[in-house]
């Protein structure tokens, strides 16, 4: 008889959201390709945002939760969703520019260029220290690191 390990209800949380997020990922995926093969480039579009806002969550996630980033990728998420519609039913014409594009263009290049830059990678600086790698973590990381450390240093010449 397998004997079971006592998982704290913290950890058990945090695997239950990892693999929620990953069968999300998976569905995404597939679910875009289905729409993609089908036709639907709008709804290609919407999975895919998804699809990008699940694999972020993913690598934000810790066992404490998704702290103040996940608040972000909610709105990254909104913002593609936005900017693929956009896209989506704005006119490609050259009869009416957007900062000398037409509409739709302009919605891909602004939109979908400064959502991740502005709603993913600034939050992802500004919260790294409490957010990604707190204190406790990186004495976690230091700790495993620092018998490779004194190895390495004992074989330098």
């Amino acid at each position: 008889m397998a004997t079971q390990t006592p998982h704290a209800p913290a950890e058990d949380g945090f695997e239950r959201v990892r693999g929620g997020l990953v069968l999300l990922i998976a569905a995404s995926a597939l679910g875009d390709l289905l729409a993609m093969w089908a036709g639907r480039s709008l709804l290609a579009a919407a999975l895919t945002a998804l699809l990008l806002t699940a694999v972020l969550m993913l690598g934000a996630w810790r066992p404490r939760g998704g702290g103040p980033l996940r608040i972000w990728y909610a709105l990254a998420l909104a913002a593609w969703l936005l900017c693929f519609a956009a896209m989506h039913w704005l006119p490609a014409d050259t009869q009416r520019l957007v900062l000398g594009l037409p509409p739709a263009t302009a919605a891909a290049l602004l939109g979908l260029w400064l959502a991740p830059l502005l709603l993913v990678t600034l939050p992802y600086v500004l919260h790294f220290n409490t957010a990604v790698l707190d204190a406790a973590d990186l004495a976690a990381l230091e700790a495993a690191a620092a018998p490779e450390s004194a190895a390495r240093a004992e074989t330098r010449p």
